[in-house]
């Protein structure tokens, strides 16, 4: 008996936590932001990618070097390295940020105050990005990457975030009705190396944006495949604000895992080691933001 009432105690326990977790999965309304997916033109993106690697000028990315950008600057006094493609060979260049440029990143990004729905502006710069953009977004990943199916994942993306923009208005819907509370602290977004057009430019950059949160993108800090990611970021950056948007919503950090750490240590503070980038960055990022700086979720605490 005693152990019948134990079992029906953990699992009324376990649901609590599952309840508190998954908030609105399951529900008609989440179940109703799936279906009605567009159809890409893949001969189209297919097509237009390959047109534009054959006119990419290989001297490009060396002449532009990937930097880092804050609000509306690019900031260049750093030293230029060279960067690499995944197998290896020399694609272009970069300037590693300075400790100031880094500083001045996190000031930016700790004093935005941004409007709480950039959905307008977002939105349209995703529709350009993925639609005249496709192919460059395609063919810059092929070039710096040369293994992923750049095609397939701008098909992919193109039907996910169809869904992944009902699920932010039901979310923004439920913010405004006081059911939940999201946080406009900054994003930091490390980019992958093979699906950053999915995963880091859809994903985790524009729907960020969606709900007014500033975003940092990361530059690989190995040096290798890192020249696509900057690309998409610059061009967002542009994209937001010729449609009504700011540029300072996007900001990039240039600089190796050091650099990352440097503000953590100049601050005498213990940082996660170079096994945990991504902890290391966030965490000497929070070191001058604060302990807030990551978007979550949470509900309104009852009365």
């Amino acid at each position: 008996m005693r152990c019948g009432a134990s079992l029906a105690a953990r699992t009324r326990s376990a649901g609590r936590r599952a309840a508190a977790r998954h908030y609105n999965f399951g529900s008609s309304e989440y179940l109703a932001c799936f279906g009605d997916l567009p159809v890409p033109d893949g001969a189209r993106l297919r097509r237009d990618a390959v047109a534009y690697v054959e006119g990419f000028d290989g001297g490009a990315w060396r002449a532009d070097p990937a930097t880092t950008l804050v609000g509306d600057e690019a900031l260049t006094d750093g030293e230029l390295f060279d960067t690499f493609d995944a197998f290896g060979d020399v694609n272009g260049a970069a300037r590693a940020a300075l400790e100031a440029e880094l500083r001045a990143l996190a000031a930016h990004v700790a004093a935005w105050d941004g409007p709480r729905d950039g959905r307008g502006p977002a939105r349209a710069a995703e529709a350009h990005l993925f639609g005249a953009g496709a192919a460059r977004l395609i063919g810059d990943q092929a070039l710096d990457f040369r293994k992923q199916d750049g095609v397939t994942e701008i098909e992919e993306s193109l039907q996910a975030s169809a869904v992944e923009r009902r699920l932010t208005d039901a979310l923004l819907a439920d913010e405004a009705a006081g059911r939940v509370v999201v946080s406009r602290a900054p994003v930091f977004v490390a980019c992958v190396s093979n699906f950053s057009n999915f995963l880091d430019l859809s994903r985790k950059a524009l729907r960020s944006l969606d709900v007014g949160a500033p975003v940092v993108v990361l530059s690989r800090a190995s040096g290798v495949s890192t020249q696509h990611g900057y690309r998409w970021a610059a061009a967002l950056r542009e994209a937001l604000a010729a449609r009504g948007g700011d540029r300072g919503a996007v900001s990039y950090a240039c600089c190796g895992l050091d650099a990352q750490l440097a503000p953590g240590r100049h601050k005498g503070a213990t940082c996660p080691t170079s096994e945990a980038p991504l902890s290391a960055v966030v965490h000497s990022f929070r070191l001058i933001l604060g302990p807030d700086s990551y978007t979550h979720l949470t509900l309104p605490t009852k009365a």
